[in-house]
């Protein structure tokens, strides 16, 4: 076992260490009859629905290298990579899912790389542009560190897509130092440009899904001021990607939200609750997926 991979199980027994005590010390904070059971099967529908989405953004970007997938295909590779990712530290998932496109479409790892950079930036870069806008036409996050600090970051993160956007390839290899331009062209999104309007919009679609998923969890747990904070949870839990140390991200999203709470009017115990509920939706909606995916009797393994 490595020294990442010690550190990194380190983190995330730790992580659940304390959330579980955490849980234990303030159980009186909440019962069942703080939960409207109506809106159970809503928040699946629309997780299921995110997961297929990514199903069909991935057939569209893997189209840029000549790689044709069925929609079944492509959804029973997007559940084995989001569970390998939640269940499994460093990105297990992904290693899953970049095996199985080189053994049976000839995909490099290097191209599967470049792909998935590509799109992760584009994808980050609309989730900063909806929090830079958010934020920009409501005054009142002025007020508050936290929402400086989010509009500064959307900010920079639009500048560096503008120059990514705006930065002249052709030719110009030798003029700028190799580390640098070859780090600039992992941001360009010339890889993907074959079906980039239906990858942009579907993309979009994915962020509506995510936003009602989180909003209907608000009106689950019986929250007030359910839709802006129903919009930031999504946004930062999207732009929080950037660092992934845990399995899904656990115990560092949730510092993460702890550290914007400003921005929900919502206590620490109830941030975490959010936090916990959307990760059950998401493994309910991931084993639901499975069960359709074994009735289809189709393995990718």
């Amino acid at each position: 076992m490595n020294f990442k991979k010690i550190i990194n199980n380190l983190i995330t027994t730790s992580m659940i260490i304390f959330f579980v005590y955490y849980f234990y010390q303030n159980r009186n904070l909440i019962s069942t009859d703080d939960f409207n059971f109506v809106f159970i099967i809503p928040i699946i529908i629309f997780s299921i629905g995110r997961y297929f989405i990514n199903a069909l953004i991935d057939i569209k970007l893997l189209q840029n290298f000549d790689v044709s997938l069925s929609f079944s295909e492509s959804l029973n590779l997007t559940v084995l990579n989001t569970f390998g990712n939640l269940i499994a530290p460093l990105k297990v998932g992904s290693g899953i899912k970049i095996a199985y496109l080189k053994s049976k479409h000839k995909l490099s790892i290097y191209k599967y790389l470049i792909i998935n950079t590509q799109y992760s930036f584009l994808y980050l870069a609309l989730s900063g542009f909806l929090l830079f806008f958010v934020i920009f036409i409501n005054e009142e996050e002025y007020e508050n560190q936290a929402g400086i600090l989010l509009f500064i970051f959307s900010a920079l993160i639009i500048l560096f897509f503008i120059f990514v956007r705006r930065f002249n390839f052709e030719n110009k290899k030798d003029k700028y130092n190799k580390y640098f331009y070859d780090f600039i062209s992992m941001f360009n999104f010339t890889t993907i440009r074959l079906n980039i309007k239906n990858i942009i919009l579907f993309s979009l679609l994915h962020l509506f899904f995510g936003f009602m998923n989180i909003f209907l969890i608000f009106l689950f747990l019986k929250f007030d001021n359910k839709f802006l904070e129903s919009l930031y949870f999504n946004l930062i839990t999207n732009l929080s990607s950037i660092v992934t140390l845990t399995p899904g991200n656990i115990g560092l999203l949730e510092i993460v939200h702890i550290l914007f709470k400003e921005l929900y009017t919502l206590t620490t115990f109830q941030v975490i609750i959010v936090s916990v509920a959307s990760r059950v939706s998401s493994l309910t909606s991931l084993l639901m997926l499975n069960i359709y995916s074994r009735l289809q009797r189709q393995s990718l393994i």
